[in-house]
């Protein structure tokens, strides 16, 4: 729903969003079978799922009331997860209460960087509060860990920022580890410039070459849920093994 230049789905290239009047019920119905087919196939055995949009309905607070009185009425037993940002936690406090109470045990939201202005803004860094991004961070994990719901958070390196800010994310991140006993898990990624339909930054990329280059850089960026050697976010240079070396050994210290 916004237009983050480093996401594969952003608004500038997959288009606005379509029928979201009538996502709350098609959501539910995606559930209700889930719940019908584990019951049948796996007796005794209870259903969770993720929820596999970019947001949990986009952030609609009336797309999500109507799914939290579908899940009411219908009482199935399911427990699931999904995404939201930051910033749409701290109006949808009271949206996350019921839907903890109808299900909703886990939220993933993407911190991305410490300072959003160090890699040129991020579209959906939207409050102007004056509270800085990762203070909100932090905020929002406390907000979750107040409703009893579990809290996992996406980095995201590469955009830009120096290496100097990237340790002190994974080092801001380990504070939070200590003191709310979250987020977990915590996935780390490096950006890749995606084809985007040939919207690509003028990259011109032909994406024929397998993006890590050496066994040195496949061990380095393992636990990577995505990263590549050849192929940087437009405008921004290739990573540096040494450096990517170092957060590597810093994420496991958070495993």
């Amino acid at each position: 729903v916004f237009n983050c230049n480093f996401c594969s789905e952003r608004r500038g290239v997959a288009g606005s969003l379509i029928q979201l009047e009538t996502g709350a019920e098609r959501l539910y119905r995606q559930m209700e079978s889930a719940v019908r087919v584990v019951s049948e196939d796996f007796p005794g055995r209870k259903t969770s799922a993720f929820i596999e949009d970019s947001t949990i309905l986009a952030g609609s607070m009336h797309s999500l009331k109507q799914l939290v009185k579908l899940l009411q009425k219908a009482k199935i037993d399911i427990r699931f997860g999904g995404q939201f940002t930051i910033d749409q936690i701290f109006d949808r406090i009271e949206i996350l209460r019921d839907l903890k109470k109808v299900g909703l045990d886990y939220l993933f939201i993407g911190i991305e960087t410490i300072d959003p202005k160090l890699i040129g803004g991020m579209s959906k860094d939207t409050q102007e509060s004056g509270q800085k991004w990762i203070d909100r961070a932090e905020r929002a994990i406390n907000i979750l860990c107040d409703i009893n719901i579990k809290c996992g958070a996406v980095v995201l390196f590469g955009l830009g920022e120096s290496h100097q800010s990237r340790i002190d994310l994974l080092l801001k991140i380990k504070d939070w580890r200590i003191k709310f006993n979250s987020p977990y898990p915590v996935s780390i990624n490096w950006a890749v410039q995606h084809p985007l339909c040939g919207d690509d930054g003028g990259m011109n990329y032909n994406y024929l070459d397998w993006g890590i280059i050496s066994n040195e850089w496949l061990k380095v960026f393992n636990n990577f849920g995505e990263a590549s050697v050849l192929y940087p976010i437009a405008g921004q240079k290739k990573p540096i093994f040494e450096e990517v070396q170092e957060i590597a050994n810093l994420y496991q210290k958070l495993l």
